[in-house]
């Protein structure tokens, strides 16, 4: 699906945005992340695990960066989710 496509602009750029506006704040952001995963999957269905790996290793991560005590410790985790999404 592309952006200036008829069916993104009739069809789902509408249901993204009445969904985010109905839905409550509590779930915007889980909103947000299907309807991006649902039009990645649209577009290309095969990169979709490639997408949802990195959804989740970025989401470990970014739990150890919020844990960590050391400065050290949360540079390192944060160089190497930089590394891993770059590198994608």
């Amino acid at each position: 699906m592309v952006f200036s496509s008829s069916l993104f602009l009739f069809f789902f750029l509408p249901a993204f945005l009445l969904g985010y506006l109905l839905l409550p704040k509590y779930f915007k952001n889980s909103w947000i992340l299907l309807a991006s995963l649902a039009f990645y999957y649209w577009g290309a269905p095969l990169f979709i695990y490639i997408l949802l790996g990195s959804t989740f290793i970025d989401f470990f991560i970014v739990q150890g960066i919020y844990k960590a005590t050391n400065h050290q410790h949360k540079k390192v985790l944060l160089i190497s989710s930089l590394v891993m999404n770059l590198g994608l």
